[in-house]
């Protein structure tokens, strides 16, 4: 049985950094950013189950805020997580 819920902590990074993410779950996972704050090209992330994403770099242009992103299919209860999952872009 797969535990539900998530994690609501940011991830926080600097401009230049790496991130990616990691899939404990059964199923796949697509991670699609309204405001986009990496080098590469915009694109939807896709997260196969119990795998990891490939590497995306924060972009030298990404401002000190928070990038907000979806989960589909959501890896939260109904009622969700008390805030949404951002990467959080520090000076």
């Amino acid at each position: 049985r797969e535990k539900k819920g998530a994690d609501p902590t940011s991830g926080t990074g600097r401009r230049g950094d790496k991130v990616l993410w990691q899939n404990l779950t059964s199923r796949g996972r697509t991670i699609t950013f309204s405001i986009w704050p990496f080098l590469e090209p915009p694109e939807p992330i896709l997260v196969g189950a119990k795998d990891k994403s490939v590497e995306y770099t924060i972009a030298d242009t990404a401002t000190s805020r928070g990038y907000s992103y979806l989960i589909v299919p959501s890896i939260n209860p109904d009622d969700g997580p008390p805030d949404e999952p951002a990467i959080i872009v520090s000076d």
